[in-house]
């Protein structure tokens, strides 16, 4: 169970600064064009900074891309990443098979139980193969989780079962003792047939224990002393061709909106107009046109100003009339005939100065 603190932030903790620094020493960039991201972004910062500390490729040739729901920090991490969608995890549509490196740090968190569902997963192992999915073969995933939650059953076999290559490290013994998160970094397998890692797979079933993983598992600066590095394969093109939201973002479309023409002209018509009649009327006014002129509006408001000031107000008046025609014939008999038809009345009624109410028709 998370604690409240957790459900307040949405599960969400930035990734620590300095550990991304010890991080960024272990991996490598291969020279050409690649693509990060991060599913939950949320400012952005650990992409950028991996981008920028990462030595390999030209900076110029790595894009960030990542989702976040929270408006704030969403907009802060359009400030850094190249493109960003404001929305959940769950509602952006990626491209499977396509980042260099995938970068997760999930909500720690169960997911909400539906009313005909039995049980509700861990929000960790659905992350994990959701962000898997979006990792090209022999690209590399870094996974952040509580180091315990690696001995979840389903987790450590997804993981030994579809990476390569791959370690688990701890954060700092400060920062570990804050979060007890730890980092798997893994280079996902381009075999279709895939088959179980033991070795890493009871490495994993191990970290249930706090003392496999404070006696076993070393940080990631320690880590860094032994030389080993990930290199991060590239992309034939780092535009995904496929990255978008299900649902769009209001603010996208607000510019587009104060730009079209029709948008003004829809302003324009809201905007109170004045009567202005040039001639003077045709008399004398048919009820016909008193109908049309109470229609369009020209008989409502203020009439005169000053001491003649009057509020004028026109109605139409719609009921039915039923008539009847009686018809008789040669035998003696009759007829009777009853044709409804729609009338239509003119009221005008004006508000003096004085405060009386005169009814003009």
């Amino acid at each position: 169970m998370s604690n409240l603190g957790n459900k307040l932030m949405s599960g969400f903790y930035s990734f620590d600064e300095k550990e991304g620094e010890y991080l960024s020493k272990l991996l490598v960039q291969e020279k050409g064009k690649a693509a990060y991201l991060d599913p939950t972004c949320g400012e952005g910062e650990i992409l950028m900074q991996l981008k920028k500390e990462i030595i390999g490729a030209s900076k110029s040739a790595i894009k960030l891309f990542g989702c976040e729901i929270d408006l704030e920090r969403s907009n802060k991490a359009k400030t850094l990443l190249d493109r960003v969608l404001y929305s959940s995890i769950e509602n952006c549509v990626i491209e499977n098979n396509y980042f260099s490196l995938v970068f997760s740090n999930p909500p720690y968190d169960n997911t909400i139980k539906g009313i005909e569902d039995r049980k509700s997963e861990r929000k960790e192992l659905i992350e994990l193969r959701r962000s898997a999915r979006y990792v090209r073969p022999n690209g590399l995933l870094i996974f952040v989780i509580p180091g315990y939650r690696f001995s979840d059953r389903k987790i450590s076999k997804y993981l030994s079962m579809n990476f390569r290559d791959a370690k688990v490290l701890k954060f700092s013994a400060e920062n570990y003792q804050r979060f007890k998160q730890c980092v798997f970094i893994g280079r996902k397998r381009a075999s279709a047939s895939k088959t179980l890692d033991e070795h890493l797979y009871n490495s994993l079933q191990q970290m249930s224990d706090e003392s496999f993983i404070e006696n076993k598992v070393p940080t990631i600066k320690e880590y860094v002393s032994k030389n080993k590095r990930w290199s991060i394969p590239t992309v034939s093109n780092n535009e995904p061709r496929i990255f978008y939201s299900k649902i769009d973002d209001k603010q996208d479309y607000y510019e587009v909106f104060h730009k079209s023409t029709g948008f003004q002209q829809l302003l324009n018509g809201l905007k109170k107009q004045e009567s202005t009649f040039k001639e003077e009327p045709i008399l004398p006014i048919s009820e016909g046109m008193l109908a049309m002129m109470i229609t369009t509006g020209g008989v409502n408001g203020i009439l005169g100003e000053g001491e003649s000031l009057h509020l004028l107000q026109g109605q139409e008046n719609v009921e039915q009339v039923t008539d009847e025609e009686v018809f008789y014939h040669e035998k003696g008999s009759k007829t009777t005939k009853h044709t409804t038809r729609t009338k239509r009345t003119v009221s005008i009624k004006v508000l003096t100065p004085a405060g009386e109410v005169l009814k003009f028709i």
